[in-house]
């Protein structure tokens, strides 16, 4: 901060933060929209201090065409510490990119998503062809060039990229990976090594403390969090639990808009056996999440990728350990005892793992929740995070990047 003398008065010189103009498919209020959501609202709380963050996004929940209570469309809202525009997806014109660029002084871009037609492929498609202003532009993918995010629709999204690649709109685009497997994947999968940047998600502050569940030999809570879809594999979890033996209850949160999946899903239930009883709860909001993981013994997703998952490090911060598949950044809480990281090929690993905490007695198992908390603990520290993420914005502002 720089000082100025104006007669007998000191007054301070604050330079203003950098604008970034950040495209995302939902932010809050919605309580159905995940992982990326949830990234958004971490990286903001963490870096709002040195950057403002101006948010374009729709005035509708995830998958469904309902629209928020007390929201107005066509006016900016202070939320948290960053400011909001609200508006129908399909009113998003590059006139209205080009005004508040001008208005708020914008200097960068950020895309959550790569592949959300209205919040990114339009925005590097009006940028490449000069519909607006030419400033740097950074791309989050979130997973969706994983194996398993590829492989869905991959008869869309491959000649897409092929595309996009061939005609040079990814040229000048800086890529946000948050792990060490995602930067990969984005290097082979968009043949570039100088543009991937890599800063991990940043995490909420952990429970105050952790609430402990008493565990049964015979018996077992478990919870599925995540959104209903074919990505998430909840009908490979409930394959696993066909053969698995005595009390088990699994409790399935997360937006079921999916309707032929979820329709898939129930109509696997009336193959499991008596003694696995199967709940579905819908969405549960945001606030009220980490109750739900306090009151069940572990988490079962055998997801088809994750660049990141944050219902995992969610069931790991309140000391629950996971079920997890192979093809996420926590392949690692195995050797740590704070769960099982299993390949989707092998889905008798996964019904052993599931016995084996349903055979656990209290003991072993209040074994287990502490060493989930030592493991996530040394996982979670956040100041270095924090320091690769603000390096990771001034990188994208300080250089050009612009075609």
């Amino acid at each position: 901060m720089a000082t100025a003398m104006v007669g007998n008065k000191t007054q301070s010189m604050i330079a203003p933060k950098p604008a970034v103009l950040v495209f995302a498919d939902y932010y809050y209020p919605s309580q159905s929209a995940g992982g990326p959501l949830r990234s958004l609202t971490y990286l903001f709380q963490s870096l709002n201090e040195y950057f403002d963050f101006y948010v374009l996004t729709r005035n509708s929940e995830y998958g469904t065409a309902q629209i928020y209570d007390r929201i107005q469309p066509h006016q900016w809202y202070p939320l948290d510490g960053v400011t909001v525009y609200y508006i129908p997806q399909d009113e998003i014109k590059s006139m209205l990119v080009r005004t508040i660029v001008r208005q708020k002084n914008i200097c960068a871009y950020y895309c959550n998503s790569l592949f959300s037609y209205h919040f990114s492929i339009r925005i590097v498609w009006w940028r490449h062809r000069g519909k607006i202003p030419n400033l740097p532009l950074m791309i989050a993918p979130r997973g969706e060039l994983s194996p398993g995010g590829i492989q869905l629709k991959w008869w869309k999204k491959k000649p897409f990229l092929w595309m996009m690649r061939h005609g040079h709109y990814y040229r000048s685009i800086v890529w946000h990976a948050t792990s060490a497997l995602e930067k990969e994947h984005c290097q082979q999968t968009l043949s570039t090594t100088q543009s991937v940047i890599e800063a991990p998600n940043l995490l909420g502050a952990p429970p105050v403390t952790i609430n402990p569940v008493s565990k049964t030999s015979g018996q077992l809570y478990l919870l599925f969090v995540s959104r209903v879809v074919r990505k998430k594999n909840l009908l490979g979890a409930l394959e696993i639990l066909r053969m698995v033996r005595g009390d088990v209850h699994f409790h399935i949160l997360g937006d079921c808009s999916d309707h032929r999946y979820v329709a898939q899903c129930k109509k696997k239930l009336a193959q499991l056996p008596a003694n696995i009883q199967v709940h579905f709860h819908g969405t549960i909001a945001p606030q009220h999440i980490m109750e739900w993981y306090m009151r069940h013994h572990a988490l079962l997703l055998p997801t088809l990728g994750e660049n990141f998952g944050y219902s995992i490090v969610e069931s790991l911060l309140c000391g629950r350990p996971v079920i997890i598949s192979d093809q996420t950044p926590w392949s690692d809480v195995m050797p740590h005892n704070a769960g099982w990281a299993l390949p989707l090929s092998d889905q008798k690993q996964f019904t052993a793992a599931v016995q084996e905490l349903v055979d656990m007695d209290n003991i072993t198992y209040a074994e287990k929740v502490k060493s989930v908390q030592r493991y996530i603990t040394n996982r979670t520290a956040n100041t270095h995070n924090i320091q690769r993420a603000r390096q990771l914005f001034h990188h994208l502002i300080e250089h050009n990047y612009a075609e």
